[in-house]
């Protein structure tokens, strides 16, 4: 029989997308699946679009906690030996849990499975194809590095021995969780398109994180590392992962124009690492968040205004 597969969805004010994602989820050609759904506290219609998917969904309800404990609530109630989540405006393609499951049993050591994945906009239309690149441990924790997008796979003893996503982050609980993935066992990339990332106005994508959310990387790195179980090999490269991360904080700080913020933390990125400007990834980065959000909003604006003309030519 095939195993038994938990997805959890967390959802808050989810009304714009939350039925096309599940209804992706249902159309599965995988049978023994589980499908539970969080809803965070909504404010919006996002319970009464869940009510009508009543029998076919486990629902859960509690005030706004956010997406982690959301996400851990979720896991908790689960009764698969194989766990996931998906975003409330991300989708699967419907053969995507039968062959994740397949690439991850194929190997005992594997811990989790990623795919490839569309991005696409507001309206479902395909806007680029990401191809995910292998899972390697050691640029996930010196580099800040995240390969894995939407419609990952894992095993249940993964949560036994390293826990859930920290409820303390909201920015990157996901690379947080990655960390102490990669010490369970291997991560493999299943080299197949089989979900999609939404990007729209409402996304993290468009919003320039909080003073606060933009420390969380050097937060992540620190607790890391302070645990017994890390490898010499990483443990060695510690001040260049807290050089790197800062960058990464400078980077977010740039996008919210917190320029002052972005120089204390290249300045400790300096204390940490000196060499840090020799890598042209850390010179891109910087450049990225002093041009990069803007650009992005007049690149998808320029999209959004193209298509309106192309569907109404005589406006």
């Amino acid at each position: 029989m095939s195993p038994r597969v938990s997805l959890v969805v967390p959802a808050y004010n989810a009304e714009h997308y939350l039925a096309d994602t599940l209804d992706s989820l249902l159309a599965q050609d995988y049978g023994n699946l589980e499908v539970i759904v969080v809803d965070d506290g909504s404010t919006d219609r996002t319970a009464s679009i869940l009510a009508g998917y009543t029998g076919k969904i486990v629902l859960l309800q509690q005030s706004n906690q956010g997406q982690s404990a959301s996400l851990n609530r979720g896991w908790g109630h689960a009764s698969g030996d194989i766990l996931g989540y998906l975003s409330a405006d991300d989708r699967l393609e419907p053969s995507a849990i039968g062959k994740l499951v397949a690439a991850l049993l194929e190997d005992e050591q594997r811990m989790l499975v990623y795919p490839d994945y569309w991005l696409i906009d507001h309206e479902g239309r395909r806007l680029k194809q990401v191809i995910a690149p292998p899972f390697d441990h050691y640029e996930v924790v010196i580099n800040g590095f995240c390969p894995v997008g939407p419609g990952a796979l894992l095993r249940r003893c993964v949560l036994e021995r390293i826990g859930g996503w920290d409820v303390r982050l909201r920015l990157i609980p996901d690379w947080d969780f990655l960390l102490r993935v990669g010490l369970c066992g291997t991560v493999h990339h299943y080299p197949e398109t089989l979900a999609a990332f939404r990007v729209h106005e409402q996304s993290q994508t468009f919003r320039a994180p909080d003073e606060q959310r933009a420390g969380e990387y050097a937060i992540a790195v620190q607790r890391f590392f302070s645990r017994d179980d890390v490898p010499d090999s990483l443990a060695r490269q510690q001040f260049r992962a807290r050089a790197n991360t800062q960058v990464l904080t400078a980077r977010l700080h740039l996008l919210a124009g917190r320029w002052r913020k972005a120089a204390t933390a290249l300045a400790e990125a300096s204390r940490c690492w000196p060499a840090w400007p020799t890598r042209y990834r850390n010179l891109k980065l910087l450049a990225n968040g002093l041009f990069g959000l803007p650009r992005l909003r007049a690149r998808n604006a320029w999209r959004a205004w193209l298509r309106q003309r192309l569907d109404h030519p005589l406006r």
